[in-house]
């Protein structure tokens, strides 16, 4: 993107009742400076998985301003609400049918370019590679203590590493799912209120694609949750899935970036006992959005 303009809530005017600035505090973590935490050369990463957060996140950017071009081609080129100098195939229709159209063509063009993409193999490959990389780290951790692993490919198969796979391409479809219906929201508003305040068409086009930015770096966070979640949940699970006659009993730590971006959080985090039964159970990772810790192996013990 171009520019990083300030946070909705700093340039919106009091009383504003967009999601943008209903949820600012929400929102916080998601401003378009924070997606380049993603994009900046080297950085830490004790998962290393940045590559697949940043492809993923860009293919979902992708798919915002793909809506969003579509929007901006509607209300500018199209001029359906006739506000240039062409008659506009909405222009005369009642101020509330226009916006019902609007709505209408906004909800198919939503599922077109961003909701269908969601449900393909092409986003599911993200977290295939995601839960690959937790189970080749998880077994290198294993054989750092002489335990045998099974092939990185047939971990992989297993019906419970594949379960973690949907489980976490379904919740990504939900939440941005959710960040497009909000963005839907809240260009009908645009729109609303610009037509009613007569405002050319190209100005409200701006404020949707100013808009658009917000839920540009919310998708890019959730893509960075989702990603780091998959390693982390596949990892603890590979230490159990090793060699069916062999049971482990395997400590971990909790480890964070160690640098001074970590937050106080995780560093509490990083400072508590952690059993693997623990880990499992509560999955504590990630904390927050472009969360970088991981757990690692500290012992391990064959009961037989």
């Amino acid at each position: 993107m171009s520019s990083n303009p300030r946070p909705a809530s700093d340039r919106h005017p009091a009383g504003c009742s967009c999601h943008a600035c209903d949820h600012a505090e929400e929102l916080t973590a998601a401003t378009p400076n924070s997606e380049l935490e993603l994009e900046q050369s080297g950085r830490l990463d004790p998962t290393e998985t940045t590559t697949i957060q940043r492809d993923l996140a860009r293919f979902l950017r992708g798919r915002i301003a793909d809506l969003n071009a579509d929007v901006r081609a509607l209300i500018v080129d199209d001029d359906v609400f006739g506000l240039g100098e062409t008659d506009g195939e909405w222009e005369d229709l009642p101020r509330g049918v226009q916006l019902e159209q609007f709505n209408q063509w906004l909800s198919e063009a939503s599922s077109q370019d961003v909701l269908n993409r969601l449900d393909t193999e092409t986003v599911r490959a993200f977290f295939e590679r995601a839960a690959a990389s937790g189970i080749r780290d998880g077994h290198a951790d294993l054989r750092e203590f002489d335990v045998e692993t099974d092939d990185v490919d047939d971990v992989l198969a297993q019906d419970a590493v594949q379960e973690q796979i949907e489980e976490r391409h379904s919740t990504l479809q939900d939440r941005v799912g959710t960040s497009v219906d909000d963005y839907g929201r809240d260009v009908s508003r645009i729109v609303g209120a610009g037509l009613g305040a007569n405002v050319g068409r190209r100005e409200i086009a701006k404020g949707i694609t100013e808009r658009s930015r917000v839920y540009q770096s919310h998708v890019t966070s959730q893509a960075s949750g989702e990603v780091v979640n998959q390693y982390t949940t596949t990892q603890l699970t590979s230490y159990d899935r090793v060699d069916a006659e062999v049971e482990l009993s395997v400590d971990v730590e909790y480890v964070d970036a160690g640098d001074d971006k970590v937050c106080q959080r995780c560093l509490a985090l990083s400072g508590q006992t952690w059993t693997l039964e623990r880990a499992q159970e509560e999955d504590p990772i990630p904390v927050h959005g472009y969360c970088r810790c991981r757990f690692r192996v500290t012992d391990v013990q064959k009961l037989f």
